[in-house]
């Protein structure tokens, strides 16, 4: 009956007791060792706590005890991807993006298992584009189609098409309104 962040936190403590002196042990080899001791988890799960401690704790301990669920948490990850992949773009520093980070996650710090996730993306990605001199729906639209490009993404996600030179115009009906796919990105 743990939370996420407790077992995220018990697997580090494991990951400690299994790893020998001068040797890092790769979540691989965490998640065959915790396997064998009869506590299955995958290594891409492994990656999940990880990053979630590493990324989602600083900022937000109450909402994470309080039981923020693993899908709440995935999703978290995957904007920070994102937004960090589009900030790299424009700025390549990323020790001020993941301050920027922390300080717009906390401000959604509270004891209710559960965060606004279009008001968290919305002030995100308003932040980022003070930084980096550029529109937020411009970053939204980024955002959105590295999401769609994203070898993170789902399996049956297809590559934004790309119109060549020589391709006759698109009809109207096919280009997408950037209003829409901001929206989409609020859901």
């Amino acid at each position: 009956q743990l939370t996420f962040i407790e077992r995220a936190l018990a697997v580090a403590k494991l990951e400690e007791m299994f790893q020998k002196p001068g040797a890092p042990l790769s979540q691989r080899e965490l998640s065959a060792r915790l396997n064998q001791g009869g506590y299955p988890v995958s290594q891409s799960h492994i990656s999940r706590m990880f990053d979630a401690l590493e990324h989602l704790l600083p900022a937000i301990p109450q909402v994470l005890y309080a039981g923020l669920g693993k899908p709440a948490i995935e999703r978290l990850i995957t904007l920070r991807r994102r937004a960090e992949s589009t900030w790299n773009q424009y700025f390549g520093d990323a020790q001020q993006f993941a301050l920027l980070w922390l300080e717009v996650l906390s401000t959604f710090e509270g004891e209710k298992p559960e965060l606004d996730w279009s008001e968290l993306q919305d002030e995100l990605i308003a932040k980022m584009a003070m930084i980096l001199n550029q529109t937020p729906r411009l970053l939204a639209l980024e955002m959105h189609q590295e999401q769609r490009v994203s070898p993170d993404a789902a399996n049956n996600a297809q590559p934004v098409p790309q119109r060549l030179e020589n391709d006759p115009p698109r009809p109207s009906s096919e280009i997408v309104d950037a209003s829409e796919t901001f929206s989409e990105l609020s859901k």
